[in-house]
This record gives structure tokens, C-alpha cells and sequence, in this order.
């Protein structure tokens, strides 16, 4: 006899998107832990920060501890921000819902404080679910600083902000990440306890987070004999993981221009030279030395 069984009904929930979030759903590209280079500790933190609260309920139930509510993600652009929020949603499992803070913005009286009670309701109809801020200084920038009009919207902005992330009604199962470059434009008053509890600096990776930074992205090309992963680590001293990411791209399009216009070997080599090159790109191009 043929039986429904709680396999088949698991299987069917990975086919149906949430109606709450249909209209805004992003698939969350497929970005596990072992794709990120370094920042062990940081994976530590947002995993016992998100998952395990998911995943061990019980246990936090019984100790009565709450998770934290809100985690900010602050560095420098390329230290891998967003590939952290991209691993996070695609390793817990939950729906993710992306809010890139400009978009919120509008000329007209009110629509961005709608805009914002409109993400927090749909995060909270979707639960459990990550709400994921893009550029959050944009969204909550210090108070005081303008004047007139924009001093005025940018209090009702804020403090709509403020009111949902620690108003009344509770976030229950609703994580809210932010990331940003620049911290010191974010207003105090979102950084205080009961809104982003967490704060995690991403520091530049050290020689041995940008050996397997390299590791990871040399790891399915045709890499020659001459090419070192410890030589190119020492190399790149001081330059983040977008800048390696880059370096790499160039190389392999170096490579492959090598290849096609020469056609001395029988099969393309990324090697030792195509990387030479690439640095005088990022130098002479790109302004970085």
C-alpha cells in the first residue's frame, strides 16, 4: 500500500516558498562554511548565535536563554561580509530575507517607515527567519547631524527602526543581521543591548587565513608546478579576501588569453607568471600596492 509519510511531507517543504515572502523571496546561492578562508572565530560566534538556537531549542529553553536578536557585522570592503551572510542563511536552513537599506528610502512622508514595518511583519509571518540589512548606515545614520527636513526624517526613520527591533510585540524567531563598512555612521542607540547584542569585527585574514583563502579559489583550475599557495600568501600581505578573490579571476583570465593565442601546451596551465602579471593589474590599474 502506498503510505505519506513525514519524509515526503519534509521533501514538499523544500518545493513551497512561503507565501509571506514570495514577492521578495531570493534563493540563497549554495555558499557553505568550508567556502570561506579564515574568520574561524566569526563562524563560531554566528553559529552559536543562529543555528544552534534552531537547532538545539530545547536546551536554550531549559537554560532560559534567549538568543541574541540582532547581529552587525562591521570591516572593511572585501574582508567577506556578505559571503558570511551567504553561508549563514544557506547553512541554517531558514528563510532568508534580503533588504538592501537604500531601497527603503523614499521622498514621501511616511513610505519609509512602511517600508520598514512592512520587512520586520514579513520577517515575523516567514519565522524562523534571517532579516538581512545591507548598508544598514544608510537606513540608521547618526541622529543630529542634518538639519531642518532631513534632521526631521531621518528621527522617524530611526526611531521606527528602534521601535522594531525592541518594541512590544517580540521578534520571536526572527534573527536581524546588518553589515556595513562603516560603523561610525550607524546611530549609538542601535548598538545598545536588546537590538544588535552581537558586533563582530572582520579583520584583514592573516598569512594563514589568505593561504586557504587561495586554496579555495585555486582549488578546481589547473594549477602548473611553479605556482606556491605559501609564496602567494606571503605576497599579498595586507590585502583582503575580495582583493585575493580578484587577483586570482585576473591570473586565470591571463591564462587563458596565454593559451588560446600561443597553444604551446596541451592542456592550459595557470601558472607562476600569469600571477606576476595580475599583480601589476591590481597595482597599476586598481591603485592597490
Amino acid at each position: 500500500s502506498m503510505n505519506v509519510s513525514m519524509e515526503n511531507f519534509l521533501d514538499a517543504l523544500k518545493e513551497v516558498e512561503p507565501s509571506a515572502i514570495r514577492e521578495i523571496f531570493v534563493e540563497v546561492p549554495d555558499v557553505t562554511w568550508d567556502d570561506i578562508g579564515g574568520l574561524d572565530t566569526i563562524k563560531e560566534e554566528l553559529i552559536e548565535a543562529v543555528q544552534w538556537p534552531l537547532k538545539y531549542s530545547e536546551i536554550y529553553e531549559k537554560f532560559n536563554i534567549t538568543p541574541p536578536q540582532g547581529i552587525l557585522l562591521y570591516g572593511s570592503s572585501g574582508t567577506g561580509k556578505t559571503l558570511l551572510v551567504r553561508a549563514l542563511a544557506h547553512e541554517s536552513g531558514v528563510n532568508f530575507i534580503p533588504v538592501k537599506g537604500p531601497s527603503l528610502m523614499s521622498k514621501y512622508v511616511g513610505e519609509s517607515e512602511r517600508a520598514i514595518r512592512d520587512v520586520f511583519r514579513k520577517a515575523k509571518q516567514a519565522s524562523p527567519s534571517i532579516l538581512y540589512f545591507d548598508e544598514i548606515e544608510s537606513l540608521v545614520p547618526i541622529r543630529g547631524r542634518d538639519s531642518g527636513a532631513g534632521a526631521s526624517f531621518t528621527e522617524r526613520v530611526i526611531s521606527q527602526f528602534l521601535a522594531e527591533m525592541s518594541g512590544i510585540e517580540e521578534l520571536k524567531s526572527v534573527t536581524v543581521l546588518a553589515t556595513t563598512n562603516r560603523i561610525d555612521l550607524i546611530d549609538p542607540a542601535l548598538l545598545s543591548s536588546g537590538r544588535f547584542d552581537v558586533v563582530l569585527e572582520l579583520p584583514l585574514p592573516d598569512r594563514e587565513a589568505r593561504g586557504k583563502i587561495f586554496k579555495i579559489h585555486l582549488r578546481q583550475k589547473p594549477l602548473a608546478k611553479d605556482v606556491k599557495i605559501e609564496k602567494l600568501a606571503i605576497q599579498t600581505e595586507g590585502r583582503s579576501g575580495g582583493d585575493i578573490a580578484l587577483l586570482c579571476r585576473k591570473a586565470s583570465a591571463l591564462a587563458i588569453r596565454d593559451y588560446l593565442k600561443n597553444k604551446k601546451w596541451k592542456v592550459p596551465l595557470l601558472q607562476n607568471k600569469h600571477f606576476e602579471a595580475a599583480f601589476v593589474f591590481l597595482r597599476d590599474h586598481l591603485g592597490k600596492n
